[in-house]
């Protein structure tokens, strides 16, 4: 498959780009080249394919649900919003039902959609004061069996999400990052000095910034002081215009060039009318585009990546920058090595873009899995 049109690739923006898809593969992106062939223009932009590592749910379907119909779901929705790859995310729950849902999605197999790139294991090990949507009864400050999880899960389990302050959380960052788990911290009531901690312990990541953790004071800095600060923490970003003030968001980016990334936290009832809907601790209301509980608290989003990406250019934000959010990098803080850009040799995951932002198609290891 041969694309040309305005391009995004590693080195910026080509206003005239050509992408060469061979199998599974990208065999060329760059300047077209003279005698390459007959190849499908575009009048909009051919971007790398968007990558999302923290989705709960969509189309009806929940992570949680533990069946292949849900994980279908989640996949045909995300490759709607210019999504390529995902990570299936899971709530606070009891072990049990933790581990039938991540077995769940070991199992999948599904090709119709963004693909299923490994698991996000948000809760139960977080602080019950932050809990947000979780359960608050099946929240644990208990360490004690979370390594027994975690090797129950096995390699498909890509990134945590805990509270740093938990007793044992420091080890327990340790050997998560012995295994290859990306540690990100989130749901906490952590001060600076304990956020410093884990990250030097080996967290590498902050979950949904600015939300569901310790604000700023001038005086202790706590959790949202440390993501603004502490070098080397890629900070996760909800941008549906709910979660977010713009003028935080231009604060967050300001502050840590190059490893602020966009991710959704949708849950079930992305891509599905406004109404009532289970999630987590229990019934959320959609509405206005945004995901509340009875006490009017923030339960998720329905946002799609490509919207974030539209919200970021609206908001002022370069082109290439906001792609580059949905994109590169979410997929080197994840490690997820061989996707994220158009260059040769990466995997075919790419998305074509309209002049306006919206998806005209999404083509996953080569293989058109939405045209709208």
């Amino acid at each position: 498959m041969l694309l040309r049109g305005r391009g995004i690739l590693p080195g910026g923006e080509l206003a005239e780009a050509e992408v060469e898809l061979w199998g599974a593969s990208i065999a060329y992106a760059g300047t077209p080249r003279a005698g390459s062939g007959r190849a499908r223009e575009h009048d909009g932009w051919i971007v790398p394919g968007f990558i999302d590592l923290h989705l709960h749910g969509a189309g009806g379907g929940d992570t949680m649900d533990a069946t292949p119909r849900a994980l279908g779901a989640m996949a045909g929705w995300a490759a709607r919003g210019g999504t390529t790859g995902f990570l299936a995310t899971t709530m606070s729950a009891s072990a049990r039902e933790i581990t039938r849902a991540t077995d769940n999605a070991a199992s999948y197999r599904g090709r119709d959609g963004a693909r299923l790139l490994g698991i996000h294991l948000e809760g139960p090990y977080i602080n019950p004061e932050y809990a947000g949507a979780h359960a608050p009864d099946a929240v644990t400050t208990d360490l004690a069996g979370a390594r027994r999880l975690v090797a129950g899960i096995g390699p498909l389990l890509r990134r945590v999400t805990l509270a740093p302050e938990l007793v044992g959380a420091t080890a327990l960052v340790r050997w998560l990052r012995c295994r290859g788990v990306v540690v990100s911290l989130g749901h906490t009531a952590s001060t600076y000095a304990q956020l410093a901690t884990a990250w030097e312990a080996g967290a590498s990541m902050v979950t949904h910034t600015f939300n569901a953790m310790r604000a700023f004071h001038h005086r202790e800095p706590g959790a949202v002081g440390g993501a603004l600060e502490i070098p080397g923490l890629d900070c996760e970003v909800i941008l549906d215009g709910h979660h977010v003030h713009a003028a935080a968001f231009r604060l967050l980016w300001r502050a840590r060039p190059g490893q602020v990334f966009f991710a959704t936290d949708a849950m079930r009832a992305a891509g599905m009318p406004e109404g009532k809907y289970r999630f987590g601790a229990g019934e959320v209301t959609v509405a206005g585009g945004r995901v509340t509980r009875p006490n009017g608290g923030l339960s998720g989003s329905v946002v799609s990546m490509a919207a974030s990406v539209r919200n970021a250019v609206q908001g002022g934000l370069p082109l290439v920058e906001a792609v580059h959010a949905a994109s590169e990098r979410p997929a080197r803080a994840a490690g997820l090595v061989g996707r994220g850009s158009l260059a040769a040799g990466q995997v075919a995951d790419v998305v074509l873009l309209r002049p306006d932002l919206t998806v005209a198609a999404t083509i996953v290891e080569g293989e058109l899995v939405f045209q709208g």
